[in-house]
């Protein structure tokens, strides 16, 4: 298939978010790809959002002010609306990196469910690329304090209607477990490319709210694998994140192998490597 004939559904959800708005449309309105359609979905704002969203009214596939029931209640709005064959979510205060953006990352295009690279994280003083998850198969315990990024991923529409929409018993979680139950537990393939796609502004609501974020990520991952097993594949994410190199070769692959993969139930084993660890100073 000629890349220009896959359609991007491109879709912003706002609330209340006048003084950002703008930016982001312009962001999505300016990019040179050909087939875009572009979706706006705004929670009802009150503040002159609406005003400003119409004025690129003609230039919008669909768009609509009206209440929801938060972020993701509004982002299912917009897959429902979508016909595209991929969705991006470019929220308010989100924008592309720059018009090529969407042009570029889909010469890398292949047959994948899940198109993505990176965000800039940007602060008041300061930027930092963030590339989440860029292992080509993940497993669940890539995705413990890791995700991929929604505002840098093309997700291909038909993943929607295979495993449901963002659930709305979680504030802030339920993208980062979309992309968990869809590419951990059933294994839809990924590319990952080393491409800077969106800045991300870092007062937005997850960067807020951390606390929450790993509250609700924890329950999810409890409900979904039980206490002992989390918490020990928790242990064994620190201990991956260590300085490993400190540890020796033969210890390593005793370690990876007996506690990696044989269930993650060696708690004797795992204690023991902590206490080799902090020995060791390799925290």
């Amino acid at each position: 298939m000629d890349k220009t004939q896959l359609k991007i559904s491109v879709v912003t959800v706002c609330y209340n978010a006048a003084d950002c708005i703008e930016e982001t449309m312009l962001s999505v309105l300016d990019q040179t790809y050909p087939n875009i359609e572009y979706i706006v979905i705004d929670g009802g704002s009150s503040d002159g959002t609406a005003d400003i969203i119409r004025k690129y009214a003609d230039r919008l596939a669909y768009w609509v002010s009206e209440p929801d029931k938060g972020i993701y209640d509004a982002m299912n709005k917009g897959i429902v609306a979508a016909t595209g064959d991929y969705i991006n979510f470019m929220n308010a205060g989100d924008r592309y990196i720059d018009s090529y953006t969407i042009e570029k990352i889909l010469t890398y295009h292949k047959t994948e469910s899940i198109l993505y690279g990176n965000i800039i994280r940007c602060f008041s003083n300061r930027k930092e690329v963030e590339c989440g998850i860029t292992k080509p198969v993940p497993t669940i315990i890539d995705f413990i304090g890791n995700t991929i990024h929604h505002q840098a991923a093309f997700i291909k529409r038909s993943l929607f209607a295979k495993y449901g929409y963002y659930s709305l018993d979680y504030k802030l979680i339920s993208d980062w477990k979309f992309f968990l139950d869809s590419v951990a537990l059933h294994h839809e393939s990924i590319l990952y490319v080393n491409q800077n796609v969106a800045y991300f502004q870092m007062d937005g609501i997850s960067s807020n709210h951390k606390d929450l974020y790993l509250a609700e990520s924890d329950a999810y991952l409890n409900l979904l694998l039980g206490n002992e097993i989390y918490n020990n594949l928790k242990e064994l994410k620190l201990y991956r994140s260590c300085r490993l190199s400190a540890i020796p070769l033969k210890l390593k692959k005793i370690f990876l192998a007996s506690a990696a993969y044989k269930g993650i139930r060696n708690t004797t084993f795992i204690a023991g490597l902590k206490n080799f660890i902090k020995n060791n100073h390799c925290q």
